[in-house]
């Protein structure tokens, strides 16, 4: 018996799924188109009307920024959550790099303290 490629000639080993002209086909189409255009749509508004360009001052102007009030709301939560300790590690840091900056600036071949 001879093998299928000299059986048929013309015919490929392996032939190719064919998606073209199924639902699944002229589905994906459509949801690819309304993808691309509703990019172009947006793109276009956020570019030709000035109310993008207002939110963009707002922002560069601190509109996002925390106010006074959420600030202190905030430290109160911290301070009442139980992370009060933390500006002793904070005073315990600073100490620290002090103590690094003091031995950094020694001179240690003249016993100099840096003064």
């Amino acid at each position: 018996m001879e093998p299928p490629e000299k059986q048929y000639p013309n015919e490929p080993r392996y032939k190719p799924r064919r998606t073209r002209g199924t639902p699944s086909y002229f589905y994906r189409n459509v949801f690819a188109s309304c993808f691309i255009a509703f990019g172009i749509a947006f793109t276009t508004f956020l570019e030709l009307t000035p109310a993008p360009a207002r939110w963009r001052q707002r922002i560069k102007e601190g509109f996002l920024d925390a106010s006074h009030e959420e600030l202190e709301r905030k430290e109160l939560i911290r301070l009442t959550a139980g992370f009060a300790e933390l500006p002793k590690t904070k005073e315990k840091i600073l100490e620290n790099l002090e103590m690094d900056e003091k031995w950094a600036t020694m001179n240690v071949y003249t016993k100099d303290t840096g003064k």
